[in-house]
């Protein structure tokens, strides 16, 4: 018997795996954000409490999330012929600087509180 050949599809960068990371990243940036410019000051218990959540959900949720995306994007480049696209490169950067400004946005706010000790 002979074997018939497997039939390989192009694919290209999982984008809607980013999905939960961008989301993680979104969420930090917002409770950032009603920090910075709501009624809340760095002396306030609740701004360390929701700074440190910020920096949770950006910080571990949503880079441990990562591991989903590039556990799917190497799977699909072992496979076979794997393109890269131009758009969904464009959001996987949107992706690491939402992260990253979130993060940072959140260790800044996270030093201001204790600093206020």
């Amino acid at each position: 018997m002979s074997a018939l050949p497997r039939v390989r599809k192009a694919t290209s960068q999982p984008v809607l795996h980013l999905l939960p990371s961008l989301v993680a990243g979104v969420i930090g940036l917002v409770l950032n954000g009603v920090l910075v410019f709501g009624d809340h000051v760095a002396t306030d218990t609740a701004w360390g409490v929701i700074a440190i959540v910020a920096w949770a959900v950006a910080g571990v949720a949503g880079v441990t999330a990562l591991g989903w995306y590039f556990t799917e994007i190497n799977k699909r480049k072992g496979e076979g012929f794997f393109s890269t696209v131009g758009w969904k490169n464009l959001v996987a950067w949107l992706t690491y600087a939402v992260l990253l400004i979130a993060i940072m946005w959140s260790a800044f706010n996270i030093a201001q509180w204790v600093g206020k000790w």
